[in-house]
């Protein structure tokens, strides 16, 4: 565990990803078992997935097209830090560097799955191809999210508790 620090925030946007994809997944269980146990529902279980990834979806989009500005706005504040044990560290994790091309990957994947997903009059006549590419971009961008911030968490200190992270974003109260 490092003891260096960095005045960094843009990590919080890569943290989010996980977060935002597990409450999707709660949600779309949620509603799938609604649809199970309720009969009167009336619906389909595509449709119970559908709903709660329309919901999320812009939220989603919007966290993973903000992955690779988020990931290269923090790894050039490490980059800056002028301690010459916190560059070395952070040269030795070769995931805080490769991160921003990784995520613009990822999300050039996430943005045709939607288009392929998305073309034709309604969901059911658009390409197959397209969920397959937008689960891989979800599963491989929530992977990329999860080892970015525990390879950070190796390089610099991380508030650990509410009360560090109330501190982080107060300038003038000490951690």
């Amino acid at each position: 565990m490092s003891e260096h620090r960095v005045r960094s925030r843009s990590w919080y946007w890569i943290g989010a990803l996980p977060l935002v994809v597990a409450l999707w997944v709660v949600a779309a269980a949620w509603m799938v078992g609604i649809i199970v146990v309720v009969p009167e529902a009336y619906a389909s279980v595509e449709a119970a997935v559908y709903l709660p990834a329309v919901a999320f979806g812009v939220p989603a989009v919007g966290v993973y097209l903000a992955f690779p500005i988020a990931a290269y706005l923090d790894t050039r504040a490490i980059r800056n830090a002028t301690d010459a044990t916190l560059l070395g560290m952070a040269r030795n994790t070769p995931l805080l560097a490769a991160a921003p091309l990784l995520a613009t990957a990822v999300d050039v994947v996430l943005v045709y799955g939607l288009v392929a997903l998305f073309r034709g009059p309604s969901l059911r006549s658009g390409s197959p191809r397209g969920g397959v590419l937008l689960g891989a971009a979800v599963v491989g961008g929530t992977a990329l999210a999860i080892l970015y911030v525990r390879a950070r968490r190796g390089v610099v200190v991380m508030p650990s508790g509410f009360r560090e992270w109330r501190a982080e974003f107060r300038e003038n109260e000490r951690v």
